[in-house]
């Protein structure tokens, strides 16, 4: 009898422990905050493992926008460090060993320049003629979202004065050639592209999304073209301002609900764009993989896996309906999220000031969280 007294209680102890380490596991770590009054936090991007993000510097009226932004590296088991700085940074991305970064220093024009994670050595890649707005990086080729604001403001009916916004392109091989990938339509009245998002780069391709029109007659248009130039073509078009992101095999995005009666409900649909045996039948034939989400739910993916962070639950989408699992619930004050690895990033505030912190997303991020990695 006694002792299966004590086997009970050790069984208890056990579970007790068990119960504290699942749940410490799933807390939201912090990784990285401001360092020093007014600096602002960027959203973290990057591959498994390897996370950056940009640090913008607090700019007053009279300082003429100069400052010093700094890029944040973090690794697994190690601190973040400071990897670049200058006056202006607006983009960056990680591609394996590199970090790609676009920015300027004070007087010089802007550069999108390749880093080397382990030396630190810097390669400029190409001149932006403007402001870059995204990068993106794969396989060797990075692009990004180029804006050139007008150069003659009262007139911006004049084609060669007019404000112009591209996606160009260019290998990761310093001294590659500079291809434009596309040149994204612009109203010469009023300056206003159709708001375009840089999904990122898939087989050899450049994915990009644009929002066209507005109110009720709004319309959100995926495109994609060849990274070393072509004529892009246009991947699906859905009502309504929508999301997307872009998998390693595949492209998710939101539309409106297909079984919610009241409006502001959306739904997930998946389309592969490549695959072997049975999958091949299933290659740029979209499906529903998820409905009944909010309306101002955020869509978010890494690798093959694709997520959705509505306002009170954290879900991980499947392959069809009703694979979906709820990861978290109640989130807290998270302004905004990303998914990177098997980790989920988010903007939370603390106190006054907005800090990056993880939540994993998988049984061994949790092992790897409890560890402090």
């Amino acid at each position: 009898m006694r002792r299966n007294i004590i086997s009970a209680v050790t069984l208890l102890v056990v579970i007790g422990l068990a119960w504290l380490a699942y749940r410490e596991s799933g807390r939201a770590r912090v990784v990285g905050e401001p360092s020093g009054a007014g600096a602002q936090l960027m959203l973290p991007t990057g591959q498994g493992g390897t996370v950056v993000w940009i640090e913008s510097a607090m700019r007053s009226p009279d300082s003429k926008g100069e400052g010093t932004d700094r890029v944040m590296l973090a690794r697994r088991w190690r601190s973040p460090r400071q990897i670049a700085a200058g006056s202006e940074i607006t983009a960056v991305a990680v591609d394996g060993s590199r970090v790609l970064v676009a920015g300027r220093q004070a007087g010089q024009d802007a550069t999108l320049t390749s880093i080397d994670i382990g030396s630190s050595k810097q390669q400029a890649l190409a001149a932006v003629n403007g402001r870059a707005e995204r990068v993106a990086a794969a396989a060797g080729v990075a692009a990004w979202i180029e804006r050139r604001e007008a150069a003659v403001p009262a007139a911006p009916f004049v084609a060669a004065a007019a404000p112009v916004t591209v996606i160009r392109s260019v290998p990761e091989n310093a001294g590659g050639h500079v291809t434009v990938v596309a040149v994204l339509d612009t109203d010469p009245t009023s300056g206003d592209v159709a708001r375009p998002d840089l999904l990122g780069i898939a087989q050899g391709r450049v994915y990009w999304l644009e929002h066209q029109g507005g109110g009720e007659g709004s319309v959100t248009v995926i495109r994609s073209a060849d990274a070393s130039g072509g004529a892009p073509e246009t991947v699906f078009a859905e009502p309504g301002v929508q999301e997307a992101v872009l998998l390693d095999d595949s492209l998710i995005w939101t539309c409106a609900s297909v079984e919610a009666a009241a409006g502001g409900s959306r739904a997930v649909k998946r389309m592969a764009l490549s695959g072997g045996g049975r999958d091949a039948r299933q290659v740029g034939r979209p499906r529903l993989i998820a409905d009944w989400l909010g309306g101002d739910m955020q869509l978010l993916g890494s690798g093959r896996a694709a997520y959705a962070q509505d306002k009170e639950v954290l879900w991980r989408l499947g392959d069809q309906r009703g694979e979906q699992e709820v990861l978290y619930t109640r989130p807290g004050t998270v302004s905004s999220a990303v998914v990177i690895g098997d980790d989920e990033y988010v903007l939370l505030l603390n106190g006054k000031q907005r800090v990056i912190a993880e939540r994993p997303l998988t049984w061994w991020a949790r092992v790897r969280h409890l560890c402090r990695g």
